[in-house]
C-alpha cells in the first residue's frame, strides 16, 4: 500500500488526519530526487546533538585557551556591549589592549557578538555551544556538498561526522578561533561552487562573506584554508573544456564577491598589521617552526587511537612522540598529533583508496591531491615541502607550527571518505591487486611495529600493544561487513550500519575527554566567582577603589595560580 493510497477513501468533507500532513510534508522532502538532503541533514544534526551534550553531561568545558583566554574576551565583548561601551579597547590588559586589532578578541565573530548582544553574562556552557555550532554549520554544508556530487546519504553523513569529530579537531578544539574558520570552510566552497555554476551574485556574496569571516581567524590554519579555497576554485575553472570562457562568463561574480570578502576584512586587517609590530610573532624563527612538525609515527593514532596513551589522563598518558619524549627536537603534544578519524575512514582510505586505486579516479584527485600535500606540509622538518615553502611563500614564515596543517588533512578525508562509501555502495568492491595488498598490509604492520618499539623506550610497549588489540574487533567487525554484501540494497544497508558504528565510535572517543574536557569546576571561577576566588576578587577591587581614592593606580600581579586566575 503506497503512503497516498489510503485502503478506505475518505469522506469528501473529512479533514486529514496529523499523520498524513506530516507525511505529505515530508514525503517531497525525503524523495530521491530533492535537492535538499533531509536525511542526511537530521542524522549530522543528531550526531552533533549527541557530540555536543557530553560535555553537559560530565559536568565538563573544553579546557585551557577555550576559557582562559577566548571566553574571557567574549565576557569583556558581552559586558561592554551591555555597559554602554564600545569593544574595540580593553582597559583590563595589562596598560590596555587594542581588543579591535586582535584576532582572538571575538569581535569579528557574528554568532559571538549576536550572542553578546542579548546575554550580558554568557555562561562557559554557552561560550562551547557556539564554538560546536561553528562544527554543525560545516557538517550541514557538507552534506549539500555531497548532495551536489552525487554521494550517498550514508557517504554524505560519513563525511559530516569525520569533519566535526575527527582528530585534530578534537585533539584542538580549545584552539577557538581556528575551529570557527575552518567550521566555515565547506560553507564558503558551498557558496563558491553554486556562484560559479549559477552565476548567483546571492551566492556570491555568501562566498565573500563566508571567505571573510575565514580570513578573520588570521592565523595559520585560516591562510590554509584560503589556500585551499583558492586551489579548488582554480581546478574548478581549470577542469572546464572551454576555461576561458567559463571564466570570462563567471568573472562579474568573482569580483563581487572579492569586492565583499575585502570590504569586510580591509580594516581589521591593517589594524592587526599595525599592532603586530609590537608583537615578536611575526618574526618566527626556521627552527622554532620546525620544532612543530608532526613526527610521522603519529599517524599510528590515525588506526589506533589510544596507543600512545593519547586519551588517557596526562598523568598516566602520553609516551608517543611530542616533546614529553623527544624535547630537543619536538615541541608537539598528545593534542597537536592526535589524528583518529574513526576506523571505517581509516579503513576506506586505506583499503578502498590507496589498494583499490579509487583516491585516483575522476572526481577525487583534488582532494587527495589536498590530504597528500597537507601531510607533506604538515610533517614539517622531515619533508623538504614546509621548509621550502617557509622561504619562499609570503604568510607562511609568519607561524610556527606546520602540524595545522592535519586541520586540512581533515577536510581532505573527509571528502574522500564520503566519495568512497558512496562508491562502494553503488559499485561495490574495488579491485584488488596482489602487490598493492603485499604494500598496503606491509605499510600498516611496519607502522604498527615502529609505534610498538618507541612506546618500548618508555616503557609502555605493553600498554600499547593492549590499545593496538582492543581496537582490533573494531576492525574485524567492519571488514567482513562490507565483504559479505553481493547486492546494491545490501551494500547500502551495510555501509549505513558502519557509519553509524562510526558515529557512535567518534562520539564515544572523541567528545569529553582529556585531549578536550575538564570539569567545569576548574573555570567556574570565570563565569562567576564564589568562595574563597569571590572573596579574593573582592579585596584586590576594594584595595584598588581605596588606592584610586588617593589617586594612585596599583599594579596588580597574579602568579602561580594557574590560566583562571591570570585571565
Amino acid at each position: 500500500m503506497e503512503l497516498n493510497e489510503p485502503a478506505l477513501a475518505p469522506r469528501a468533507n473529512a479533514r486529514p488526519s496529523s499523520a498524513a500532513k506530516i507525511i505529505r510534508f515530508l514525503k517531497p522532502a525525503l524523495h530521491p530526487d530533492n535537492k535538499y538532503p533531509v536525511g542526511g541533514l537530521l542524522a549530522v544534526a543528531l550526531i552533533w546533538s549527541l557530540a555536543a551534550i557530553q560535555w553537559p553531561l560530565r559536568d565538563f568545558v573544553v579546557p585551557w585557551d577555550s576559557k582562559n583566554q577566548f571566553y574571557a574576551f567574549f565576557r569583556f565583548v558581552a559586558e561592554a556591549i551591555h555597559e554602554g561601551s564600545t569593544p574595540f579597547w580593553n582597559p583590563y590588559h595589562y596598560a590596555g589592549h587594542p581588543s579591535i586589532a586582535d584576532p582572538q578578541s571575538l569581535i569579528f565573530s557574528p554568532a559571538f557578538v549576536l550572542w553578546a548582544l542579548i546575554d550580558p553574562r554568557p555562561s562557559l556552557y554557552a561560550f562551547d555551544l557556539m564554538v560546536f555550532a561553528h562544527l554543525l554549520v560545516g557538517g550541514l554544508a557538507i552534506v549539500f556538498l555531497g548532495r551536489r556530487w552525487g554521494w550517498t546519504t550514508s557517504g554524505g553523513v560519513l563525511a559530516a561526522a569525520v569533519f566535526m569529530l575527527g582528530g585534530p579537531v578534537a585533539g584542538r578544539l580549545n584552539h577557538v578561533g581556528i575551529i570557527t574558520a575552518y567550521g566555515l570552510f565547506p560553507l564558503a566552497y558551498l557558496w563558491m561552487e553554486i556562484a560559479l555554476d549559477r552565476r548567483s551574485f546571492r551566492a556570491a556574496a555568501g562566498f565573500g562573506f563566508a571567505a571573510a569571516m575565514i580570513i578573520l581567524g588570521r592565523s595559520q590554519v585560516p591562510l590554509l584554508l584560503c589556500f585551499v579555497l583558492a586551489g579548488l576554485l582554480v581546478h574548478k575553472i581549470v577542469a572546464r573544456p572551454a576555461r576561458l570562457i567559463y571564466l570570462r562568463e563567471r568573472l562579474p561574480v568573482l569580483c563581487a564577491a572579492g569586492f565583499i570578502a575585502l570590504a569586510l576584512v580591509a580594516v581589521p586587517m591593517l589594524l592587526t598589521m599595525q599592532f603586530a609590530d609590537f608583537s615578536n610573532r611575526p618574526e618566527i624563527d626556521p627552527e622554532l617552526a620546525l620544532r612543530s612538525s608532526l613526527y610521522p609515527l603519529n599517524f599510528a593514532t590515525f588506526l589506533a587511537p589510544n596507543i600512545f596513551g593519547s586519551l588517557e589522563k596526562l598523568a598516566t598518558g602520553n609516551w608517543g612522540p611530542g616533546y614529553f619524549t623527544r624535547p630537543d627536537i619536538d615541541s608537539t603534544d598528545r593534542a597537536f598529533n592526535y589524528l583518529f578519524a574513526g576506523s571505517l575512514p581509516a579503513l576506506l582510505l586505506i583499503w578502498h583508496g590507496m589498494i583499490g586505486g579509487r583516491v585516483l579516479a575522476r572526481g577525487k584527485r583534488a582532494f587527495t591531491a589536498i590530504a597528500l600535500v597537507s601531510v607533506l606540509y604538515a610533517f614539517g622538518r622531515y619533508t623538504p615541502l614546509f621548509p621550502f615553502l617557509f622561504k619562499h611563500v609570503p604568510g607562511i614564515d609568519l607561524f610556527r607550527r606546520p602540524v595545522g596543517a592535519t586541520f586540512i588533512f581533515m577536510i581532505g578525508l573527509a571528502c574522500l571518505s564520503g566519495q568512497l562509501a558512496s562508491d562502494y555502495a553503488r559499485e561495490g568492491l574495488p579491485r584488488m591487486r596482489p602487490i598493492a595488498l603485499a604494500l598496503g598490509v606491509a605499510s600498516v604492520a611496519g607502522l604498527m611495529a615502529w609505534a610498538l618499539a618507541f612506546s618500548s623506550l618508555s616503557a609502555k610497549g605493553m600498554a600499547a600493544a593492549w590499545e593496538l588489540f582492543k581496537t582490533l574487533p573494531i576492525y574485524a567487525a567492519l571488514i567482513p561487513l562490507l565483504l559479505l554484501p553481493a547486492s546494491g540494497r545490501a551494500r547500502s544497508a551495510a555501509i549505513a550500519l558502519a557509519v553509524t558504528l562510526t558515529a557512535g565510535e567518534l562520539v564515544w572517543r572523541n567528545t569529553a575527554m582529556p585531549l578536550n574536557g575538564e570539569p567545569r569546576a576548574y573555570y567556574a571561577m570565570l563565569e562567576s566567582p564564589t568562595g574563597d576566588a569571590a572573596r579574593i576578587v573582592d579585596a584586590i577591587e576594594t584595595d584598588m577603589r581605596r588606592h584610586g581614592d588617593e589617586g594612585r593606580r596599583p599594579r596588580v600581579e597574579v602568579v602561580g595560580l594557574g590560566g583562571p586566575w591570570q585571565n
